[in-house]
């Protein structure tokens, strides 16, 4: 079977076209498709400077980096790059060209050194204003792949310039990657009767701009419970607003079972007490709340700054596993949150969400 996605990337760079949009379900071999032509290109081109970017370093560690080492070792070509592991740069020792991967959170490398290629991606993670600052900074070709949760800037962006959204992208599904084993494919399309998920992720199709925010999750009606976690997040409460607590555990490698723990107006002397009485590998609490988490700190919760991400993307994310969730306040805020503008990330006004803004900071922490 014809690789669909790396052919069109070809296609277009050697037409000398800059753009080429990788837009598909899960598992349609977008990503690997853009690694391969890289290093292929690597070979056939000397003296390049290529540019890997991702929303931040775990999501480069663990995807974008790890499937470029997978191909590397499945081709054994792993003898024919130098490698810098602490910069994340590999140099093909045949043709000097150097591919580097780094993360869109580093404004310093955003306005840093120009390149020749740019592959980002899941672009839709990172705001216009950083894909500007590379776009840019390349001089050659720009590579782009994302899930069509919805429709963000990109489209918009493409067209300012003067092209046709529909010449400049490929859309593929699971269905164009003959690499999947017959439980990749029965684990997708089992999620069929699941509408809004099977839109995107099955068919390659664009989701909805507006309404529900979270929509591949189930509700755990079984009443089970745990008192270890993978990560308990925390939302702080401010003035009337209630503080959250919810643990995650990851079930497995596309499933994350959320439990609400607390939800109400709490001092610090309770939340000491509600987190002690848990064991967690790691405690997240808001970012923006450093004098909270300093104080738990000072009676031995040990408990980081959470990561903080866009909104839009937050939840990209996060739909692109299954939730099961558990909890009263945590399933009423799953069910009625609402896009007031989706593309832009921004919520429905009244639109409660301090459960699952706790669930948010605990998965951005293993997603």
């Amino acid at each position: 079977m014809q690789n669909k996605n790396l052919t069109f990337i070809w296609q277009q760079y050697n037409r000398g076209i800059r753009y080429a949009i990788l837009r598909g379900g899960t598992s349609s071999g977008k990503t690997f498709s853009a690694l391969k032509f890289l290093i292929l290109l690597s070979f056939a081109k000397q003296d390049k400077i290529i540019s890997v970017v991702s929303a931040t370093v775990p999501h480069l560690k663990r995807g974008a980096q790890r499937d470029f080492e997978k191909i590397l070792d499945n081709y054994n070509f792993r003898n024919s790059f130098e490698e810098n592991r602490t910069d994340r740069i590999f140099i093909n020792k045949h043709s000097n060209t150097k591919i580097e991967f780094f993360s869109a959170d580093n404004s310093a490398k955003l306005r840093g050194a120009r390149r020749d290629i740019l592959f980002i991606n899941e672009v839709n993670l990172i705001d216009d204003k950083a894909f500007d600052e590379l776009d840019a900074r390349t001089r050659e070709f720009v590579l782009l792949d994302f899930n069509p949760v919805a429709k963000f800037w990109i489209v918009d962006k493409m067209q300012m310039m003067g092209y046709n959204f529909d010449e400049i992208e490929c859309v593929s599904t699971y269905k164009d990657n003959n690499f999947l084993s017959p439980g990749e494919i029965q684990s997708i399309e089992q999620r069929k009767n699941i509408e809004d998920w099977w839109k995107v992720y099955g068919e390659g199709l664009w989701g909805a701009n507006v309404g529900e925010v979270l929509y591949n999750f189930e509700i755990d009606n079984n009443g089970q419970t745990f008192t270890h976690f993978d990560v308990i997040g925390v939302d702080f409460g401010e003035g009337r607003s209630p503080s959250a607590i919810v643990g995650i555990k990851k079930i497995d490698t596309n499933t994350i079972y959320a439990q609400e723990l607390a939800y109400g107006n709490y001092s610090l002397a309770n939340l000491i007490d509600i987190l002690s009485s848990y064991n967690a590998e790691k405690i997240v609490g808001d970012s923006a709340q450093i004098e909270m988490i300093n104080g738990l700190r000072r009676y031995n919760i040990n408990i980081f700054p959470c990561l903080k991400m866009n909104l839009a993307a937050s939840y990209n994310l996060i739909n692109n596993i299954h939730l099961i969730l558990s909890g009263e306040n945590l399933v009423k805020e799953a069910r009625q949150l609402q896009w007031s503008d989706r593309g832009r990330g921004i919520i429905k006004l009244g639109c409660a969400d301090h459960a699952i803004d706790a669930m948010r900071y605990a998965i951005h922490e293993i997603l």
